[in-house]
C-alpha cells in the first residue's frame, strides 16, 4: 500500500482523507460505541436508554429539502428539547452541549487506533508541500475531531476538516465533493481521495474527476473484548473459588459507593461491624488504586449493643420498634436478657414461667404485666441512661459527636436496624445516611434517616435486579465472617466484644482464601473499568447477569463449599434454627423468581444426590448462558 500511495500522491498537490475505518479504526463497532454514549446519556439524566435511544433517532432526522445532515449543534438543540419533558429543571443549553460532546469523545479515545503506515505517507506528503484536509461524512463536529487528533498527535497534518455535519452536504451522495471543489476553487485533476467506503470515498470522488485510492484494512484481533476479560475472570472463578463469583458485585458496591462520596463530597465514612471489616479493606483498596482521599472508620455495632443506647429510659413510652421487627415470638427471658438486664430484675420472675414462648409478644398481659412493674422499671431506665452515657463516650473517641450535621455509615443491609437505633441515640437530630449493600422488608426510613441499597432495593419500589440479588444473600454474610466476636457494649470509650465463638472462628478461617481472592479479582475489575468509559447502568446489567449466571448454574463444588459452613452462622432471631426445610420450600418454590426457583431446585435436587442430572443442567445453562454473555455489546 505504501508504496503505491506515496506515487499517487506525488502526481497530486491536495490530500483529501476520511477518517473512519482509514486514518483510524476502532477496536469495537461503531454501534457499540453509540450504545455507551446512550448509556451514559441516560445515567446523567436518569432516563430510560430505549428512550434515549429514540430521542437520538428523532433528533437525527434531516430535512432533505434543506440539508443532507443536521449540524451536532442542531441535533444536540433537538434532543435537549425532547429531553426538557422528563427533565423539566434543564435549562443549561450549553452545559448539556459539552456534556454529550465532551462524553462522546472520552468514549471515542477509548478505542480508536491509530493507522500509523498511512499517516507515515500523510507527514512525508506534509513534507514536500501538500495540502491535506480531512474530509468525513459524520455526526459530530469539528471540534469532535480536532480534539481526538490533539490526542493522538496527528492535528498538525491537517490544513483543514470538512465534516458533513459542519458543512450539510454528504460525501455518499457526492454533493460534499462538489461544494468542497467549488468553495476551496480546487482543480479536481489536482487532487486524491483516500478512504475506505467503494462508495463515498471510490466511486463518488471519481464521478467528481477525482482521483481515488481504496483503503482496505485488515483488523487483526490484538486484544480480547471486555466480555471476553470478564467471562474468562467468572470462568476461572467459576471452577475454582465459586463463591469469589461475589466480587462483581462487591466491586459494583465499592464503585457506587465511590461515587456517592465524590457526588456528595464525603470526608468521613463509617464502616459497621461486622461485614464492614472487609468492606472497609475493600473499600480502602480501591481508594488507593483510583487515588482518592477519604477517611474511612470502623465503628463497632451490633443491633444488641446499639438497642438498649437507642430507646426511651421510660419503658411506658419506648415503642421497642426494632426488637417488634425481628420477631413477634419471645420468652420474658429472651426479652430481658435482649436488654441486657438479668432475669432477677424481674421482681415478679418466681410468679412466671419466664421461659415460656410467647407467640405474640407485644401485644400479651406478660408484656403490659413486665411494663408496668415498678423495680424493673427502675432498673431498666438505670441500664438504658448508663448505656447511653457509654455509647456516647465511645462515638466521641471515633469522632462522631452530637453536634456533628451528619454522618454515613456503611453496612450489609437487610432492613437497616442499626441505623435505626442510631437515629433514635440521637433523637432524630442528625442525619444519618445509610449505604448498604442491599436493603428489602419493612425498611424505616424518613428525611433525616435514609437509606440506600446501592446493589440492590425494594424502596420505595424493587430495583431492576432485586430477585437476583436477594437469591441466597445470607450467604455473603458468610463469607463476610469478620476476625472478632459481635460488639456487646461499652465501657470507659471502648467496644467490649462478646466472645468470639468456635464456629465464628472456623467460618473467618475457611473464607480467607475467597476473601483474598475477592480482592484480587476487585482489583482487576477496577483496572478494566478504569481503561475504558461506561455508564454504571451498564456495569450493572453485565454484573447482573455473571450474578444470575453463578446463581443459577448450582455446581457440585459450590454444594460441598457450602456444606462445610452451612451450619457455622446463626440466621435467625433468638433460635439455633441455621437452615430451612428443603420441603417447605419446594411448596414455596411458585411464588420464587425463576434465578431463585432455578437456585432452589439445584439445591434440593443435590441434596437428594441427583447429582448427574444437576451436572447435565448446569453444564447446558452454562454454555447457553456464556455464549449470550460473549454476544452482548458493552
Amino acid at each position: 500500500m505504501k508504496r503505491t500511495l506515496v506515487s499517487l500522491i506525488e502526481k497530486k498537490n491536495i490530500v483529501f482523507v476520511d477518517c473512519f475505518d482509514t486514518l483510524v479504526h476502532r477496536k469495537c463497532s461503531s454501534v457499540t460505541v453509540l450504545k455507551r454514549w446512550f448509556y451514559l446519556i441516560a445515567e446523567k439524566y436518569a432516563i430510560d436508554v430505549s428512550v434515549v435511544k429514540e430521542i437520538w433517532n428523532l433528533s437525527v432526522k434531516t430535512n432533505r429539502q434543506i440539508r443532507e445532515e443536521l449540524s451536532f449543534r442542531t441535533v444536540v438543540y433537538n434532543i435537549f428539547s425532547r429531553v426538557q419533558y422528563f427533565q423539566e429543571e434543564l435549562h443549561d443549553f450549553e452545559k448539556f452541549y459539552t456534556f454529550l460532546l465532551e462524553s462522546y469523545i472520552k468514549i471515542e479515545l477509548d478505542v480508536l487506533v491509530l493507522n500509523n503506515e498511512l499517516c507515515s505517507v500523510l507527514e512525508n506528503a506534509k513534507m514536500k508541500g501538500k495540502k491535506i484536509y480531512l474530509v468525513s461524512d459524520f455526526y459530530m463536529p469539528q471540534d469532535f475531531f480536532e480534539c481526538i487528533f490533539e490526542k493522538l498527535n496527528i492535528r498538525i497534518l491537517f490544513d483543514g476538516m470538512y465534516i458533513s455535519s459542519d458543512v450539510g452536504y454528504r460525501k455518499n451522495s457526492g454533493l460534499m465533493y462538489k461544494w468542497l471543489l467549488k468553495k476551496k476553487d480546487i482543480d479536481a485533476h489536482n487532487v486524491i481521495m483516500i478512504g475506505d467506503n467503494k462508495i463515498s470515498d471510490y466511486q463518488r470522488p471519481k464521478e467528481n474527476g477525482i482521483l481515488a485510492y481504496r483503503i482496505k484494512i485488515t483488523h487483526s484481533k490484538s486484544e480480547k473484548t471486555i466480555n471476553e476479560k470478564l467471562m474468562e475472570i467468572f470462568e476461572r472463578q467459576f471452577n475454582g473459588n465459586p463463591l469469589t463469583n461475589y466480587s462483581f458485585s462487591l466491586y459494583l458496591f465499592m464503585r457506587e459507593l465511590l461515587n456517592y462520596a465524590d457526588k456528595n463530597e464525603l470526608e468521613d465514612i463509617y464502616f459497621c461491624s461486622r461485614e464492614g471489616e472487609f468492606f472497609k479493606e475493600i473499600f480502602d483498596m480501591l481508594m488507593r488504586q483510583n487515588g482518592r482521599t477519604i477517611r474511612t472508620h470502623y465503628l463497632l455495632v451490633s443491633r444488641k449493643s446499639t438497642l438498649l443506647p437507642s430507646l426511651n429510659k421510660d419503658i411506658r413510652k419506648e415503642e421497642f420498634m426494632a426488637l417488634k421487627k425481628s420477631t413477634d415470638c419471645l420468652s420474658l427471658e429472651e426479652f430481658i436478657a435482649t436488654l441486657g438486664l438479668q432475669p432477677e430484675d424481674y421482681s415478679l420472675y418466681k410468679n412466671v414461667d419466664i421461659e415460656k414462648v410467647i407467640p405474640h409478644f407485644w401485644t400479651s398481659k406478660e408484656f403490659e404485666s413486665i411494663k408496668g412493674d415498678r423495680m424493673f422499671s427502675e432498673k431498666y431506665e438505670i441500664a438504658v441512661v448508663n448505656e447511653k452515657k457509654e455509647f456516647e463516650k465511645y462515638l466521641e473517641s471515633i469522632g462522631i459527636r452530637r453536634d456533628n450535621k451528619n454522618i454515613t455509615i456503611v453496612d450489609i443491609g437487610w432492613k437497616g436496624t442499626i441505623q435505626d437505633n442510631l437515629y433514635n441515640y440521637f433523637e432524630g437530630n442528625m442525619e444519618i445516611n445509610g449505604l448498604y449493600y442491599g436493603i428489602e422488608g419493612d425498611v424505616s426510613i424518613s428525611s433525616q434517616n435514609r437509606k440506600f441499597g446501592l446493589v440492590y432495593s425494594d424502596v420505595p419500589i424493587k430495583s431492576r435486579y432485586f430477585s437476583v440479588y436477594s437469591t441466597n444473600h445470607r450467604m455473603l454474610e458468610r463469607l463476610l465472617q469478620a476476625s472478632h466476636g459481635s460488639a456487646n457494649c461499652y465501657r470507659d470509650g471502648e467496644c467490649i466484644l462478646a466472645e468470639y465463638g468456635e464456629k465464628e472462628k472456623r467460618l473467618y478461617d475457611l473464607m480467607k482464601e475467597n476473601k483474598q481472592c475477592i480482592c484480587k479479582t476487585v482489583t482487576m475489575l477496577n483496572k478494566i473499568f478504569n481503561e475504558i468509559t461506561l455508564s454504571t447502568i451498564q456495569i450493572k446489567e453485565f454484573t447482573a447477569y455473571l450474578h444470575e449466571t453463578y446463581l443459577m448454574c448450582y455446581t457440585r463444588k459450590l454444594y460441598l463449599e457450602e456444606s462445610n459452613f452451612s451450619n457455622l452462622m446463626l440466621m435467625t432471631f433468638g433460635t439455633d434454627k441455621t437452615s430451612v426445610g428443603y420441603l417447605h420450600i419446594l411448596k414455596c418454590m411458585i411464588k420464587m423468581p425463576k434465578v431463585e426457583r432455578i437456585n432452589k431446585l439445584f439445591k434440593g435436587v443435590r441434596r437428594v444426590h441427583c447429582n448427574f442430572i444437576s451436572d447435565v443442567l448446569v453444564k447446558f445453562i452454562y454454555q447457553f448462558r456464556k455464549k449470550r454473555f460473549l454476544q452482548m455489546e458493552i
